[in-house]
């Protein structure tokens, strides 16, 4: 006769769904150059001044389980594009004052800066298409290996109406 345990004593289907999600990730993640920087408020602030290359700045949190999804098409988005482009996160659950300072309404939330100035945003889960469109749009000398560039660039904020009114 095989011993059985009490109901309390097995595992919840959360909980071994949450530890496959966790081992996915870990199996499926890119290679860790494409992977996206964490950054404080201040960091933040100081890299979209500073920062040459495209900027995208997904506004996460850490209970947030589509802010997962938005993380991993960044990370495939920065290892095609190498260094041409640079990918941050700002948990706003632990930076709260970011609601109000990019004026965000929903996580996720992804904003595109370049010069200094912010270009477009997508709020919800882009789509990987929209991504890559993106940096053609807005530094279309950046393109991924074997391809050309045949767009040419936006001005600074000309989607950034435009994005907002779709949701």
């Amino acid at each position: 006769m095989t011993h059985r345990r009490p109901l309390h004593h097995r595992p919840s289907f959360r909980s071994l769904l949450v530890a496959l999600m966790l081992v996915s990730s870990w199996i499926i993640a890119p290679a860790a150059h494409g992977a996206p920087l964490a950054m404080t408020r201040s960091e933040l602030a100081s890299a979209i001044r500073s920062t040459p290359q495209l900027l995208f700045v997904e506004m996460t949190a850490s209970w947030c389980v589509n802010c997962r999804t938005v993380e991993h098409d960044l990370q495939l988005l920065a290892a095609r594009h190498g260094d041409a482009i640079r990918i941050a996160t700002l948990d706003v659950g632990r930076y709260s004052s970011a609601f109000s300072r990019y004026d965000l309404r929903v996580v996720p939330t992804v904003l595109v800066f370049r010069d200094g100035q912010e270009v477009d945003r997508h709020v919800g889960v882009p789509n990987p298409a929209w991504l890559a469109d993106a940096v053609s749009r807005y530094q279309p000398a950046v393109v991924a290996a074997g391809e050309t560039a045949t767009t040419t660039a936006a001005p600074a904020g000309a989607n950034l109406t435009a994005s907002r009114g779709k949701k």
